[in-house]
């Protein structure tokens, strides 16, 4: 499996950007119980939907913070979908999400 680790200037925080496998899935969740954005209008998504999407469906991705999950991105093989979720946190140091370009 790949990941790529990067340390900010002053040292202090490690980012790791990885496949996320089942045992990330309650941080998963934690962080996208957490959003301020595209809130989920109710607890219909459970930490037992993160499973096959990110091993049947499709892949999943996460970013860690000195270790703990902080952002994640889940495409979805059938039907072309991607999710991005962020923890509040992290939208100063990773800015607005911009559209990707039209492919027409």
């Amino acid at each position: 499996m790949r990941q790529a680790a990067h340390s900010d200037v002053s040292g202090l925080k490690q980012e790791v950007l990885r496949q996320a496998i089942p045992a990330d899935i309650p941080g998963m969740h934690r962080v996208r119980m957490a959003v301020t954005e595209n809130r989920l209008a109710s607890s219909v998504i459970t930490e037992a939907d993160y499973l096959p999407a990110i091993e049947k469906t499709g892949r999943g991705w996460v970013t860690e913070v000195d270790g703990q999950v902080a952002a994640f991105a889940v495409g979805n093989k059938t039907n072309g979908n991607i999710l991005n979720v962020r923890q509040p946190t992290m939208q100063a140091r990773l800015g607005d999400s911009k559209p990707l370009p039209s492919a027409t």
